[in-house]
């Protein structure tokens, strides 16, 4: 891609990127459910993560600049969305029978996306406010399962276990949800915060999988990175160390 291109006319290469994310798009229409669902595998619920791989699907269109039921992709977008509110119980979980792999990380992508798409042109009242319900149910359920040290796991109940990338999930779903003018507890916040805070290794500004476990992931590094940055903490000590282990890996 990017035959024509003359030298400093593109230095961020933005035509191929733009090429791959419309490629990608059209992949991804051809491999949408009749239900509206996308997953990994086919026909295998265990395995096919259906909440968490449309949640991320819709994510990308939606970044793209479709909207739901408007546009080039907008009934592609639509019927996802409306999926994803359709999944959400009683409880405020986001639950597909069989879906033993989505999980809070789904939970997290789920709110994401539905508050992404929240208010978007294209959407009937009734849809609005049915997406609008759901979207109050799971921001209730992600704050009375915060664990007792401030993170999460991977089942909706609190516990005294917790993971980093599980943790950077809900936090950022319930950003994009303040963002989106929903009502979100600050002390749920204030203790997510606290908990990745406690989760960076002083020495060399890598995040850990959870507090007081060894293991050290360069993905979750930049993700808890992101994370901070979204609740207001743009620099300090905390962020150019973690940068600085970003640009010195690997």
């Amino acid at each position: 891609g990017g035959e024509g291109r003359q030298d400093g006319e593109d230095p961020f290469r933005l035509t191929d990127v733009r090429g791959v994310v419309a490629r990608s798009h059209q992949f991804l229409v051809t491999h949408q459910k009749q239900d509206g669902s996308f997953s990994v595998v086919r026909n295998v619920p265990s395995q096919s993560a259906p909440i968490a791989v449309t949640a991320l699907a819709t994510l990308s269109f939606l970044a793209a600049g479709h909207a739901p039921d408007r546009g080039e992709f907008g009934v592609v977008v639509g019927r996802a969305i409306r999926w994803l509110v359709g999944r959400c119980n009683d409880e405020g979980y986001f639950y597909y029978d069989d879906d033993t792999v989505s999980r809070m990380h789904g939970q997290g992508y789920a709110l994401l996306a539905l508050t992404q798409a929240y208010g978007m042109a294209g959407m009937k009242k009734e849809e609005q406010e049915a997406g609008r319900q759901a979207i109050v149910r799971a921001i209730d359920l992600i704050e009375r399962t915060q664990g007792t040290v401030g993170g999460w796991y991977y089942d909706p109940e609190p516990s005294e276990m917790h993971e980093g990338s599980i943790t950077v999930c809900m936090v950022q779903a319930l950003r994009s949800a303040r963002d989106a003018g929903f009502a979100v507890d600050g002390e749920v916040i204030r203790r997510a915060e606290g908990y990745l805070a406690r989760s960076q290794d002083e020495e060399t500004g890598r995040f850990h999988y959870a507090i007081n476990d060894p293991k050290t992931s360069w993905a979750l590094t930049a993700a808890a990175l992101s994370t901070l940055n979204a609740l207001g903490t743009y620099d300090g000590e905390s962020v150019e160390l973690g940068i600085q282990a970003l640009r010195t890996s690997d």
